[in-house]
């Protein structure tokens, strides 16, 4: 199982370490770590989740959507519930809107799904989302919508415990955010 992390490792660190988006290497790895300390109160199979985190964005909608992460897991002899359980997880945890939100099956995709939540809110969150709006040419008060459309519901999107104590700390300081842009751009 180690070995399996440690590629896994080398194959994502190869496959966004040019990514200005937001989703770079270092995002990958604090989802995999804010994962790691879920799992730790939440309970669940650490390899899974650890496995899961790393590969979550590989083939996310928004960057690159293909099959890259289905082919490096089934060239890895995993066992066939593992296999099973990290593809669930890394097709059901992407947000895709308010509205399409469906429950998470398994501890190990809830946890996985509110790390990755969880580095898109607080100071991160803000500076992931204004690299993201440059990335694809949106203007800045067009990043601003982004906090509206998502960022400020995600708090009370959190499955787990450990996630939602996390995220009420990180929300408020998105709303300190904002509060501060809206009194210097009225000025």
């Amino acid at each position: 199982m180690e070995e399996v992390i440690k590629r896994a490792e080398v194959f994502v660190e190869g496959l966004c370490k040019e990514d200005s988006s937001g989703h770079d290497y270092e995002h990958i790895l604090r989802v995999r770590n804010l994962s790691g300390y879920i799992q730790k109160y939440e309970g669940g199979n650490l390899f899974v989740v650890d496995l899961s985190a790393l590969l979550h964005d590989v083939d996310d909608w928004k960057l690159s959507p293909g099959y890259k992460a289905l082919d490096f897991l089934e060239s890895q002899a995993l066992e066939p519930g593992v296999l099973t359980e990290v593809y669930y997880i890394l097709n059901t945890i992407s947000f895709k809107g308010l509205d399409k939100e469906k429950e998470l099956q398994t501890i190990e995709s809830k946890i996985v799904q509110d790390a990755d939540r969880l580095d898109a809110t607080g100071a991160i969150g803000i500076a992931r989302a204004f690299a993201y709006g440059g990335s694809t040419n949106r203007r800045m008060y067009e990043t601003l919508r982004h906090f509206d459309e998502k960022l400020l519901h995600l708090k009370d999107l959190m499955n787990t415990k450990t996630a939602k104590r996390l995220a009420q700390e990180r929300h408020d300081f998105m709303l300190r955010f904002l509060k501060q842009f809206d009194e210097e751009r009225n000025c």
